[in-house]
């Protein structure tokens, strides 16, 4: 089923009926981004702790360097990049490797859409260091 979009390009803006599991893709090579992605690289870098620090400079650096040449192939909003970046800001170490690795194995043609990373429970700090 056809979802509508609403792209702003410029000040263009430019309304697309797609199905969710192309969406986002035809977003991205339309626009280089989706909105979920912009709110994203908008964050700011956090300072603590190291590790979570380092992942998201390791995360930002494999998109500028890297992702660039593998072009706009993910099929998800937000892209697998930084829905790595959003779970790695979220939860402990181990939890956002497990995350992420369960996004990549379910990223593939036709298997698209919105896929937010899982909301952390209010209490649960176990994941927090």
């Amino acid at each position: 089923m056809a979802e509508l979009n609403i792209v702003t390009v410029g000040d263009t803006v430019i309304e697309l009926r797609l199905p969710a599991e192309i969406g986002p893709a035809a977003i991205r090579a339309l626009c280089g981004t989706t909105n979920h992605d912009a709110d994203i690289d908008l964050l700011e870098i956090p300072e603590n702790p190291t590790w979570r620090r380092r992942m998201v400079e390791l995360i930002r650096w494999y998109r500028l360097r890297i992702g660039g040449y593998l072009g706009s192939r993910c099929v998800f909003e937000p892209s697998c990049s930084h829905y790595a970046e959003v779970v790695f800001r979220q939860y402990g170490f181990l939890r956002a490797c497990l995350l992420t690795a369960q996004r990549l194995a379910r990223c593939r043609p036709g298997h698209g859409g919105l896929d937010l990373p899982p909301v952390q429970e209010k209490g649960d700090h176990s994941c927090v260091t």
